[in-house]
């Protein structure tokens, strides 16, 4: 029957075909997401990066804003505050401060500055040719420090109106792109960040250099031209191979960022996966003309016997793992040839050898392994997986590895099938994913402290105004001889509560903007977080007519945490309830209340906006999913907020409500703690 050999060596060949074309799609679908995916986290980061270089830059403007540029160039005072803003937000180059000539007056770097002129740059031209609130420059070489920067420019203008010169925020390029090898770090070639007109800030291969700006023509220039963000194959600039391509431009700044893998380094998986489905469809291939062969040859059950021990070794040798059956005294009859390079044995790992020399760990796992022995055979016999060991080589170096120890029986015997698999590179991974995740973190705290310190600005020109107009009466009476010492004290105390303001502002700022993943848990009032993350945010909501009402117990209870995580989850909450009633017609309004009962503390962010649909209610806290408009959020931040929730012995939920939305943090009373307790 020749035919029926045949069908059977062509069966396994045309499954194996089927199968490859089929995964080689799903692939290249996989590897279009996963480009997708990191598009809009990178988005994130960035756009986090530059409302940060946004409000240093409002910051140093409020500084500057009654000061002329001689007390500018002369104040030692200023260059100092300037140096501890620039020094607070690491990923700040510097700061400059330039007038209306181009000429440099003073400089976070440097004092005194030496004046040279910036006239010929291009953000210099474009804010004193027309009235722009912030202009991005291109990358140049800094004059100081020789390094590449580009500067985010900001207009300073005279009470007429007229061009006064600008303030400058110089960022690094290699703060993106450092970022950028961390979170990909296998596919970082192809990650930019380019202006509207194609001028190149960032690239990820290339942090400390100018670049050439992209072709007009070229197609990532015309993929992006009008649209906010989308995906496409192609070759783009400075590359002779396709690429999947994903591109999203940065809400309120004229800039895309852009991430890419080649078509070729998108199906390496694939390749990899060839090899598996050719071992495995070989093994069915040679399964299926030995089970012919036995059909046609009615080979007697002895040799049937012997047939089927040569496959299960073939198998074996095949598993990508080291796989070694065992007699219940934990000696070893067979390994297979990866075990041998595995345990360092040249001629493999000889008949005899003891499990036991090969493995070694702490008492516990050792004694589960022990246990191996006592399996009865049967086919309902658990096996044990799992044990973390660890291996030890003939070198005597050692790897960590998880065993899995199974009952088998072969010719009659009662017999142990181990398999070891090597952990290390998945334990290198899962380090590495652990720093993207605190990477993710410090993204989200920023984009929200970004995002809700939008009305900052206002809030200090308030007291400002009002410092400047009590130390203008104080001249005005001092030169008519008309004070009163009651007048002077009434009015000191007010310009020092005003300043005290201000104060507190920056220094809540402070204490959200600063990265406390590593601080060790200290005991913080709930009342203390509330106070300084209502500091950052509460102008935002006046400013858009949105009511913010926030009720807590006295005294305050006392939690045992990291305050910026905490106070980070708090800004999320309340900026998705912004978002979510902004633009709702008639009255917008949020609700914070902190409650204690049972020994925990329940604070909850209640708004009367539309609320989440009950199909999304489970997904919610997905990472990536969001259920914001494109441009608005990567889905990061509920997910984010609930895995601080849950290192800190709490929860982080949705509850319904009859109009809006209700999320409740709820975490762990410090038990002798109390309102008093500082850090």
């Amino acid at each position: 029957m020749p035919w029926l050999m045949a069908l059977a060596l062509a069966l396994p060949g045309l499954l194996f075909g089927f199968v490859a074309w089929h995964d080689r799609g799903a692939v290249l679908r996989q590897a279009e997401q996963r480009v997708h995916d990191v598009t809009a986290i990178l988005e994130e980061n960035a756009r986090s990066v530059l409302q940060s270089h946004e409000l240093v830059g409002a910051l140093t403007e409020a500084l500057v804003r009654n000061l002329d540029w001689d007390a500018i160039a002369t104040s030692g005072k200023l260059h100092d505050e300037l140096r501890a803003i620039a020094d607070h937000f690491p990923q700040v180059h510097s700061i400059w401060l330039a007038d209306a000539a181009g000429q440099i007056r003073s400089t976070s770097m440097l004092f005194p500055v030496e004046p040279f002129s910036i006239a010929t740059r291009d953000y210099f031209r474009a804010l004193s040719s027309r009235d722009e609130p912030l202009y991005i420059g291109q990358v140049v070489l800094g004059r100081v420090s020789n390094n590449a920067n580009f500067n985010i420019a900001r207009r300073r203008n005279r009470p007429d109106g007229t061009f006064d010169g600008v303030v400058v925020v110089s960022a690094w390029p290699s703060t993106l792109s450092n970022f950028w090898s961390q979170v990909v770090p296998n596919m970082a070639s192809m990650s930019l960040l380019f202006r509207d007109d194609g001028a190149v800030l960032a690239r990820s291969l290339e942090p400390d250099r100018q670049y050439a700006p992209l072709d007009p023509e070229g197609i990532l220039m015309r993929q992006v031209a009008g649209d906010e963000s989308g995906l496409f194959w192609g070759i783009p600039d400075g590359s002779s191979e396709p690429h999947i391509m994903a591109f999203h431009r940065i809400d309120g700044f004229p800039v895309v960022v852009a991430h890419g893998i080649s078509v070729n380094q998108a199906l390496a998986p694939w390749r990899e996966h060839l090899v598996v489905y050719g071992l495995f469809f070989l093994l069915a291939t040679a399964g299926f003309a030995v089970l012919t062969a036995i059909a046609v040859r009615r080979i007697r059950d002895r040799v049937v016997a012997e047939r089927m021990a040569a496959r299960f070794a073939g198998v074996l040798n095949a598993a990508p793992d080291p796989m070694m059956v065992v007699r219940q005294d934990l000696t070893i009859t067979f390994a297979n040839n990866q075990a041998g390079r595995v345990f360092g044995y040249a001629g493999g790992i000889p008949q005899g050898t003891r499990l036991d020399a090969l493995i070694t760990g702490e008492s516990g796992a050792m004694e589960q392994l022990q246990r191996g022995r006592d399996f009865v055979w049967s086919e309902e016999a658990p096996p044990l997986q799992g044990l973390e060991l660890t291996g030890r080589r003939t070198s005597g170096s050692t790897f960590p590895a998880d065993v899995t120890v199974s009952p088998v029986q072969l010719d009659g015997e009662a017999l142990l099938i181990a398999q070891v698999r090597d952990t290390t590179e998945r334990r290198r991974l899962e380090a590495a994913f652990e720093n993207s995740r605190l990477q993710m973190m410090a993204s989200a705290r920023l984009s929200a402290l970004g995002t809700m310190a939008g009305g900052i600005a206002h809030e200090i020109n308030n007291p400002l105004a009002v410092i400047h107009a009590k130390s203008m009466d104080l001249v005005e009476d001092l030169e008519e001889d008309l004070l009163e010492p009651a007048q002077v004290m009434e009015t000191a105390r007010q310009i020092v509560q005003y300043t005290e303001r201000i104060a507190g502002i920056i220094a809540s700022m402070r204490r959200i903007a600063r990265d406390g993943v590593s601080d060790p848990p200290a005991e913080v009032p709930v009342g203390d977080i509330v106070a300084y993350v209502m500091d950052v945010c509460r102008e935002r909501f006046r400013d858009r007519g949105v009511g913010l009402t926030v009720t807590q117990p006295e005294p305050s209870p006392v939690l045992l945490c990291r305050e910026v995580q905490v106070a980070q989850v708090l800004l999320n909450l309340l900026q998705n309830a912004f978002d979510a009633v902004q633009e709702q017609p008639g009255e917008r309004q949020v609700r914070l209340e902190v409650a204690e009962a049972d020994g925990m503390v329940r604070i909850a962010v209640t708004d009367n906006g539309p609320g989440v649909p009950d199909a999304l209610r489970n997904r919610i806290m997905e990472p990536f999913f969001t259920t914001k408009p494109p441009g608005k959020g990567t889905g990061l931040g509920l997910s984010l907020s609930r895995g601080i929730a849950d290192e800190h012995g709490g929860k982080l939920e949705y509850q319904d409500v009859a109009v809006g939305s209700r999320f409740v943090l709820t975490l762990p009373m410090f038990s002798n703690g109390s309102a008093n307790a500082r850090k």
